[in-house]
């Protein structure tokens, strides 16, 4: 009897440890309740399609961030355009960028083009991720693509314009899913519009460093053309987005005022 009283006290001791473990590892995981925004990380990647609904775009990229090391790189349509941010080289940092030229000699060549950052103007890495610093979690959870979300919002107040950044995660680890921009893009600084950045492949493993290199068969130069300011606007990873909602409105109010001219005429 002494012996069956030991081996059950012997049970009853291994499942006391067990429950302690589950209690110290449920402890460790992230909380699902918890007021604090999630951040990402000093380091990671991740996948995903910029849209703009109104403009009827929707574009693929990639990014790769590493504030450790002072490093960035934003490809979109694959490989198509290649956009690198290297803080850590040069005095004020230096930028890449990959994408295809066409002049009066070569039409849609891939070419490397490389600025260097002066004064005022540093090159930075560039986050594809917001800071949700200030955000405000919302009480009710959703689906969005099949994936339970946890909803944060920021509304902030510019003069006569209301800009609301919501953010999508999901609920159990808080990993990126969508995020929202009615307003002024806080993200890659563009214009007010509506914004929206579906992200997955999510990953915040180490980056090789070779992700940031030049491709080793290319020779970065100068980027054609007089301007260095206009250069610098032109290897921001954010210019890719400017380049369809600024550049598209003034060509086509131009044309505008030339058919309007026109019509003029023979009135």
């Amino acid at each position: 009897q002494s012996t069956w009283g030991i081996q059950n006290m012997a049970v009853d001791m291994k499942y006391l440890i067990l429950l302690s473990l589950s209690v110290v590892l449920v402890s460790c995981l992230p909380s699902r309740d918890r007021d604090t925004p999630p951040s990402w990380g000093d380091v990671y990647s991740v996948e995903g399609t910029l849209n703009l609904p109104y403009a009827e775009i929707k574009e693929p990229f990639t990014g790769y961030y590493d504030a450790t090391n002072k490093r960035s790189r934003i490809d979109y349509y694959g490989d198509m355009v290649m956009t690198v941010q290297r803080a850590d080289q040069g005095q004020y940092g230096e930028s890449y960028k990959v994408a295809p030229l066409t002049t009066y000699q070569v039409l849609n060549q891939k070419s490397c083009f490389k600025v260097p950052g002066v004064a005022e103007a540093p090159v930075d890495i560039q986050n594809i991720l917001p800071d949700l610093t200030g955000f405000q979690k919302q009480g009710d959870k959703v689906m969005v693509e099949g994936v339970e979300c946890d909803i944060w919002v920021l509304v902030d107040q510019e003069q006569h314009k209301k800009n609301t950044y919501t953010m999508w995660v999901t609920s159990i680890s808080n990993l990126p899913v969508r995020y929202e921009m009615m307003g002024f893009d806080s993200l890659l600084g563009s214009h007010y519009d509506k914004y929206v950045l579906d992200y997955f492949r999510y990953n915040t493993a180490p980056i090789p460093e070779k992700v940031f290199e030049t491709p080793a068969n290319m020779t970065c130069g100068g980027f054609p053309g007089p301007g260095n300011s206009e250069h610098r606007v032109l290897h921001n990873p954010k210019s890719h987005v400017k380049v369809h909602y600024v550049q598209v409105p003034k060509i086509a109010y131009s044309l505008c005022q030339i058919i309007y001219r026109i019509v003029k005429t023979f009135l």
